[in-house]
């Protein structure tokens, strides 16, 4: 059955979304929104093109992915959730662990969807790393590099809030899949801010689950885009897993290579693909965020 979508927000990400939605062949894009003039906007057909959310047609709406700012999440969110129609936002859900939480009761007094589209867990390399987390990793190392710092913090991603929020969402549930986060042990985090924007552009979190250490790296340089999570036993073996090339090398061999599109283009194709049998745990929602929120307010205070 054709189920009708609507984009809020048609900056870089939305053109990942797009070509996704359009292949999927049971969704169909009948709204688009933004109020800047973007070159994906420029591009699209003016009649199902809106400038304020509020004058998309609700009538057999099904879908709205919210692809804005985090800071307009929440107010985007629950106007569309109060007309009774299912929403998706990108992450973080929102800023504060009050506002998701009240969306999740809109959502569920109104017997509708709401869910922050957490695009690592659809990574294909996920597909076969469960069995490479076992009792006997001793250390856990993530590295997420992104370019988008070389002095100051590029203009365009300022609202995307420091490469903590940005990323550390994206690393905690590439973890949850593996992990109870109940039971995921903040111990420290030490960040580079910059004075102007009171960003973080390079990031390490301690964290501990049982008796395996976690170390998150998140590193906005120029030079390098690359995302790996490195398994440490405690007999000496390595594996890596490439979330990059959405491979996995154990002892430096490649184990399981299943690259065949970009991992942005996988990531969000597996997410449609999800879609209509869609389920939503609340509970590690919240968990997730409200450990992200608890690390922010650790890096604001430094």
């Amino acid at each position: 059955m054709m189920k009708r979508v609507a984009i809020i927000g048609l900056g870089t990400i939305a053109n990942k979304y797009l070509p996704v939605i359009q292949a999927q062949g049971n969704l169909d894009i009948v709204a688009y929104c933004d109020i800047k003039d973007t070159v994906l906007k420029q591009s699209l057909l003016s009649e199902n093109l809106y400038l304020n959310y509020m004058n998309i047609p609700l009538d057999n709406l099904d879908y709205v992915f919210v692809l804005t700012s985090p800071i307009t999440h929440f107010t985007i969110a629950k106007y569309f959730l109060d007309n009774n129609i299912s929403v998706f936002v990108e992450k973080p859900g929102t800023t504060t662990i009050e506002e998701l939480q009240s969306l999740i009761k809109i959502a569920q007094k109104n017997n509708k969807i709401f869910d922050v589209i957490l695009h690592w867990k659809y990574g294909k390399e996920l597909n076969y790393a469960r069995q490479y987390f076992t009792k006997d990793i001793k250390i856990i190392q993530v590295q997420v590099f992104d370019p988008y710092y070389d002095g100051t913090i590029h203009s365009d991603k300022v609202s995307l809030g420091g490469a903590w929020m940005d990323s550390g969402i994206n690393v905690l549930s590439m973890l949850s899949l593996f992990y109870n986060l109940e039971n995921m042990n903040f111990i420290q985090v030490t960040a580079k801010v910059e004075s102007s924007t009171a960003l973080d552009y390079e990031t390490h979190v301690d964290l501990k689950h049982d008796n395996t250490q976690i170390m998150i790296d998140l590193i906005w340089n120029p030079y390098k885009n690359y995302k790996s999570t490195e398994l440490t036993y405690i007999d000496g073996t390595k594996v890596i897993i490439d979330h990059t090339n959405q491979s996995i090398l154990k002892n430096k061999y490649i184990i399981e290579n299943s690259i065949n599109k970009d991992r942005l283009t996988t990531h969000y194709s597996n997410f449609f693909s999800a879609l209509e049998d869609y389920k939503v745990d609340y509970c590690i929602l919240i968990r997730l965020h409200r450990l992200v929120f608890q690390i922010k307010k650790e890096i604001s205070s430094h």
